[in-house]
């Protein structure tokens, strides 16, 4: 069972955010790609947070209002059904 640091909701996460410093944006590629006006509106939008090990950040059925990177550590998908076994899909680094 999660506990009740696992269970932050989504406007709980982007609470705790806080700019990208200059490294993590060096460490964006992408961002380097981007013309000047674009890339304005990217780095106007960027925010980082810090996750917790088995915290969710994403959720089947509710609806996406932001998009979201990975810059340190492993991204897990899975299933989170409560009347089976949890499979994981796939895990991103």
């Amino acid at each position: 069972m999660a506990s009740a640091t696992q269970l932050r909701s989504g406007s709980a996460l982007r609470a705790s955010a806080r700019p990208p410093s200059d490294s993590e944006l060096a460490e964006i590629p992408w961002l380097r790609g981007l013309g000047d006006g674009e890339r304005d509106r990217a780095l106007d939008a960027l925010v980082v947070t810090e996750v917790q090990v088995g915290e969710f950040i994403c959720r089947i059925g509710r609806p996406v209002t932001y998009w979201f990177g990975l810059l340190d550590g492993l991204l897990k998908m899975s299933n989170d059904d409560s009347q089976g076994a949890v499979i994981t899909f796939t895990g991103v680094a």
